[in-house]
């Protein structure tokens, strides 16, 4: 069946008819996570008075090509001081933007940045969410059946911090030679190490994946290496939430399920077949897994998430 798809005018037309309010997120998988955020915090999700829409509808103006990030922001801009500006709540990536990453590693915001209707992730994109052990216990115990299972989660729990430090670096390295689109998933299981119950990235093993995924020179792979180095001792003197929310969101949950993965290969003495099985597991199951493990934390306790949009949509919210 073929998606409506509207112009940005015909689309702020749309809004000014609707009688009820407009979430518009970028893709969906932010429909996604809001849909299962708002089943488990909000005390009306069975009477909500809004929608969900994504960015991927609208098509960009005929004078420029945006992407759906841009898309979100150009709308509510447009419709800033205008009558039906309330009707419409956007929700896009933060990224990088607002975190000083010179002379020291610091979030400028620690929070959600909002601009009238306009709300940025509380990090880089909104896996960050879900970026703690507790969340992150239930989605890699589903994924894995071996009996050393509660080892292996043991072994995670105590080397996390390393993984996310790891994650964090090597993304801003790929994003600083403009590699990220290449190299985002260069980190395996193969390229950790544990030394001593620290958990390290295997540089030789790195630019060998890097060199297979970018085909690029030698020379450019070094530059990367250098650059993750540079960037891994600045990220170790920063402090662990600026880390967390810093870290890019795709780069940091392949980074963590990788780290999973090479810590259950170290449980079982080196069985290939249970790293490979958790490392294979597919991205919309990770994706989906997380989601949920975090909503349904978020009914029994305090956990990090877009509660500001929730308010803005005028649903009462649960209480923790």
């Amino acid at each position: 069946m073929t998606q409506l798809r509207y112009s940005i005018e015909a689309y702020k037309i749309r809004i000014r008819m609707t009688r009820s309010k407009i979430l518009l997120v970028e893709g969906k998988d932010d429909r996604y996570l809001f849909e299962r955020y708002i089943e488990a915090t909000s005390a009306d999700s069975q009477h909500r008075d809004f929608q969900i829409d994504t960015a991927e509808i609208v098509n960009s103006p005929s004078e420029t090509r945006l992407g759906n990030r841009e898309k979100v922001e150009y709308i509510c801009n447009s419709l800033s001081g205008t009558q039906w500006a309330s009707k419409l709540v956007g929700f896009v990536d933060r990224e990088f933007r607002s975190f000083q990453l010179d002379p020291a590693i610091r979030d400028d915001i620690v929070g959600h940045h909002i601009d009238a209707g306009l709300i940025w992730s509380r990090g880089h994109s909104i896996e960050n969410y879900w970026f703690d052990i507790q969340t992150l216990r239930s989605p890699l115990v589903e994924c894995c059946t071996s009996a050393h299972l509660t080892d292996g989660v043991d072994l995670f729990s105590r080397v996390f911090s390393d993984a996310l430090k790891i994650a964090c670096s090597v993304a801003l390295a790929l994003r600083e030679l403009d590699a990220l689109g290449f190299g985002a998933k260069s980190v395996g299981w193969k390229e950790l190490v544990l030394e001593k119950e620290c958990l390290k990235l295997d540089l030789a093993k790195w630019r060998s994946s890097l060199m297979n995924r970018m085909r690029a020179d030698p020379r450019t792979i070094e530059q990367v290496c250098t650059a993750y180095d540079r960037w891994l001792t600045k990220v170790k003197l920063a402090d662990e939430d600026s880390v967390r929310w810093l870290c890019h969101g795709h780069v940091g949950l392949w980074v963590l399920w990788s780290a999973f993965a090479r810590c259950m290969f170290e449980v079982t003495g080196g069985d290939n077949s249970v790293a490979e099985r958790i490392a294979n597991h597919e991205r919309e199951s990770r994706f989906g897994s997380c989601c949920g493990a975090w909503a349904r934390r978020r009914r029994t306790e305090f956990v990090h998430g877009p509660d500001v949009v929730l308010r803005m949509l005028g649903l009462r919210l649960r209480s923790a």
